[in-house]
């Protein structure tokens, strides 16, 4: 009786997991940029050329 009970249990919560899996977290929002490539390339330079502290890749 254990057994069956111990089966049951895990089927609920392996379908409790994938139903919610298929919800996106978090929602997408739609992007839109208000800034050409080359206007945040110029703030990147002129931050560097200020000497304001910028994020490098490794």
């Amino acid at each position: 009786m254990n057994t069956k009970k111990f089966v049951a249990t895990i089927t609920l919560i392996a379908a409790t997991g994938s139903a919610m899996a298929e919800v996106a977290y978090p929602p997408e929002v739609a992007f839109t940029s208000t800034k050409t490539r080359a206007e945040v390339i110029a703030e990147l330079l002129q931050a560097r050329k200020d000497g304001l502290p910028t994020f490098q890749r490794p």
